[in-house]
């Protein structure tokens, strides 16, 4: 409860803090099936071409706010109007609520009279591996309903988050030259670097279970899009840089839609930081990149076939798949739909990572049996004072009683000894009367 209020705080102070539009881009919120969303139209661009845009933060943080000056230059390079959608965030609205928000923003557009051949997915980070969860729920969605949503055109995804499970080795690997992440450049070296690895699996994993609450949720393909089936979907753009932490799940991403037949451009850029595309100021890179992207959109949406040819985009086809033989997952690749397995560890591992533990639920179960110790203690002490006080006052009342026995059988019979309940008395006789 603790983490929802503080989160929700931070939450808030991003919207206090809001970027303005680029100057020449139109901007309108608009309220999508109950969704908030944000139109943002260049002068140039196109009003029946859209970008349906996701925004990144790990599934707890950011918004549309944060993200207003890269949908801008998205929407002045692309010349098409972009429409951010600001889904519910985690943990007080945890999965699947973002990929729902998703689709039902997509079927508001289709209500609106956009054709899905006009529209694009986008997204980074975060809102990259929801744009792929969105595809398998709209193929999810079709298998139960008679009335089929179409796809869209294609799907543009910047540094996607494609595994919540966290097996992809750059976790590590890249730990050391991502600046956003990472920004004093700690070095992972020496007999700790195992256990520093696992702490870093540790910090994205927190992010994951805020957002999916249960383990058994990472694997799912609706929350982790690149253990899911992808066949069937439009053709991909991704990007990513080579020195950040998730660039494996973008060339894990990209092997695994080559493998379901879904033609997929990829670039990796010389860039130290998670989605360098949203920093300011503008870097040539970033312009590079977005030109790209601009040249894949127009291309999709103006129907020229070589839009989708898989081209490497300037990357050499084997330096790539020699960085992705580097940065394989750790265990083995898993069939689809399940859960990857973990690493096996050694006993001793085990122990050290338990140890402190352990420590902590000793600790805590000798302050409960000292707490229970005492307490029985007092418990006991005061029945004991409880019995005592009872019996002295038993006492004091039959003392009272055989008093006023005594005094009754005096006046009725004089020196005579009767024999009454409460023993024999010797009474004296009263002369008097």
């Amino acid at each position: 409860m603790r983490s929802a209020f503080y989160f929700e705080a931070l939450q808030r102070a991003q919207r206090d803090a809001a970027h303005l539009a680029i100057p020449g881009v139109e901007m309108e919120k608009v309220s999508a099936d109950g969704v908030p969303c944000e139109w943002l139209r260049a002068e140039t661009s196109n009003p029946n071409h859209v970008v349906l845009y996701l925004h990144g933060g790990g599934y707890v943080s950011c918004s549309l706010l944060t993200h207003r000056q890269m949908m801008s230059r998205m929407s002045t390079t692309s010349k098409v109007a972009v429409l951010g959608v600001d889904y519910r965030l985690a943990p007080l609205h945890p999965f699947p609520c973002a990929v729902e928000d998703a689709l039902k923003v997509y079927e508001w557009l289709l209500e609106q009279g956009y054709l899905a051949e006009n529209i694009v997915f986008a997204g980074d980070s975060a809102g990259g591996g929801l744009v792929f969860a969105t595809l398998l729920l709209i193929k999810h969605e079709n298998q139960k309903r008679t009335q089929q949503i179409p796809m869209p055109a294609a799907t543009v995804t910047f540094s996607p988050w494609t595994d919540l499970s966290i097996t992809g080795k750059s976790i590590a690997v890249n730990y050391e030259t991502d600046k956003l992440f990472n920004p004093l450049r700690i070095k992972i070296t020496g007999f700790t670097s195992y256990f520093q690895y696992r702490y870093i699996r540790f910090q994205w994993r927190l992010f994951a279970r805020m957002y999916v609450q249960w383990p058994k949720r990472l694997s799912n393909p609706m929350a982790s899009p690149l253990f899911g089936d992808h066949r069937g979907t439009p053709p991909a753009m991704i990007h990513c840089s080579a020195e950040e932490m998730l660039m494996d799940d973008s060339l894990r991403m990209e092997a695994k839609l080559r493998e379901d037949g879904v033609a997929v451009t990829c670039k990796t850029w010389n860039e130290g930081i998670h989605v360098f595309q949203i920093s300011e100021p503008v870097s040539t890179k970033t312009c590079e990149c977005l030109a790209d992207v601009a040249h894949f959109i127009q291309t999709i949406l103006h129907g020229r076939s070589q839009a989708a040819s898989g081209v490497q985009s300037g990357q050499d086809a084997k330096k790539r798949k020699a960085d992705m033989k580097k940065y394989m997952p750790l265990s083995a690749p898993k069939p689809r739909h399940t859960k990857p397995v973990a690493r096996p560890l050694s006993l001793w591992v085990l122990v050290v990572m338990m140890l402190p533990g352990l420590l902590w639920v000793w600790q805590s179960l000798w302050k409960l049996a000292l707490y229970e110790a005492s307490a029985i203690i007092g418990y006991a002490f005061a029945s004991w004072r409880l019995r005592q006080f009872h019996k002295r006052l038993y006492e004091r009342l039959q003392e009272r009683v055989h008093e006023r026995i005594n005094k009754l059988y005096m006046n009725v019979y004089n020196g005579q000894t009767i024999d009454h309940p409460y023993g024999t008395k010797e009474i004296a006789m009263d002369h008097s009367s």
